[in-house]
């Protein structure tokens, strides 16, 4: 093997141009491939870096139309939590924009308004104080307490190790500081970083509204839950629709008589509406750079056999001193293998390259377009390369 691995390196720089030509198709079509499947894995496919993660699910309401809204109203979600026996837990959430004051520079920052027991259903421990309690998510307004992410622990307040208990200010009111998250949780508004988390009941007064806590019709938040053990989704949507049919006799002025709940798993329920434009481009993207690759492959196919013919003499001459047909195949899968390891990994820094270069093209968009469309980003999300 390692002088057919020697051999093979020679007879390679012998013909720069087409080693060359070879090492550059390959490198592209990897790296085109492995950076768009990255994006797409990161965005649609890959569950949330949490413990059992396969059991976080996303319940969403179906209207008359048949289209799927994962925006529910507060009264909703407290029924569907309170009645529901499938879940170990459901958390209501919120992305909201607040304005931070620290060491006289003021920004605006990304975050969540979370129920109380959302830690306890994601299974993230804070890696520094706590999380929230139940009574912190009671009275709205009552507890200004905020847990934030660690990357602006670490970046805005310079891993200040005695940040639990001081104050910050969000929107020009103090808030205590009860944990920092740990640095592997960014949230879970997937490919999103968020900067702090606050209980649920403080969300009227960061975004400056009233009645949203107690109004049926205002559909505004998500909602997210994690199955006990031995449950299916489709024993959660059963029981789910048939509390929502419940509401819908009992509420009839509030809620439509078709409205209809199921249950998703995370992945598929993450983006909401957006979910099959979402998938739709994955698709697409998937397909066209598939298609290069294809390319690709059939372009080094044609140099390497325009490269063997032009051997025939050297391939006769050692058939003639001896070699079976055994020995020169496996000479010309070695060269082939080295050819393509070489292309392979020159596709890899490409698509590590490219990777990086798509994050500078992920937009900041404005919130009144993200509640249409997409959420809103704050920090160029990661796509990340396995």
């Amino acid at each position: 093997m390692l002088k057919d691995l020697r051999y093979s390196f020679r007879m390679l720089t012998k013909t720069p141009a087409v080693t060359c030509v070879a090492i550059l198709t390959l490198a592209l079509g990897i790296g085109a491939n492995t950076a768009i499947f990255s994006g797409v894995r990161a965005f649609v496919l890959r569950e949330l870096p949490v413990p059992e993660s396969s059991r976080l699910v996303r319940p969403v309401e179906v209207g008359e139309n048949g289209n799927t809204a994962d925006e529910i109203s507060y009264p909703d979600f407290v029924d569907y939590r309170n009645q529901s026996t499938s879940f170990t837990g459901l958390s209501g959430e919120d992305m909201l924009q607040v304005a931070i004051d620290t060491q006289d520079q003021n920004d605006v920052i990304w975050g969540q308004a979370v129920s109380g027991n959302y830690f306890d259903i994601v299974q993230v421990k804070p890696f520094m104080g706590r999380s929230f309690l139940p009574e912190e998510d009671g009275a709205p307004g009552a507890h200004p307490v905020v847990v934030l992410g660690h990357s602006l622990w670490e970046h805005r307040l310079g891993s200040d190790p005695n940040i639990v208990g001081k104050k910050l200010r969000l929107n020009n009111r103090p808030y205590e500081v009860i944990g920092v998250a740990p640095k592997f949780f960014k949230g879970s508004k997937f490919g999103l970083s968020m900067d702090f988390w606050v209980p649920l009941a403080m969300v009227e007064e960061l975004r400056g509204v009233t009645g949203w806590l107690n109004s049926r019709d205002s559909h505004w938040m998500n909602v997210i839950g994690r199955l006990k053990p031995g449950v299916s989704l489709a024993q959660a949507t059963a029981e789910m629709n048939a509390i929502s049919v419940r509401l819908n006799q009992i509420y009839p002025n509030d809620r439509a008589s078709t409205t209809q709940a199921r249950v998703l798993s995370e992945p598929d329920g993450r983006w909401g509406e957006a979910k099959v434009v979402f998938k739709s481009a994955s698709a697409v993207a998937m397909a066209i750079v598939g298609l290069v690759l294809l390319i690709a492959c059939a372009n080094v196919a044609n140099l390497l056999l325009a490269r063997a013919a032009a051997r025939r003499r050297e391939i006769g001459i050692r058939i003639a001193l001896g070699a079976s047909r055994s020995r020169l195949i496996r000479q010309l899968l070695t060269e082939s293998l080295l050819l393509s390891m070489v292309g392979g990994g020159l596709g890899l820094l490409l698509a590590y390259w490219i990777t990086r270069m798509m994050e500078g093209f992920i937009p900041i968009i404005p919130y009144n377009m993200s509640k249409t469309f997409l959420p809103s980003i704050h920090r160029r999300s990661s796509l990340l390369l396995w």
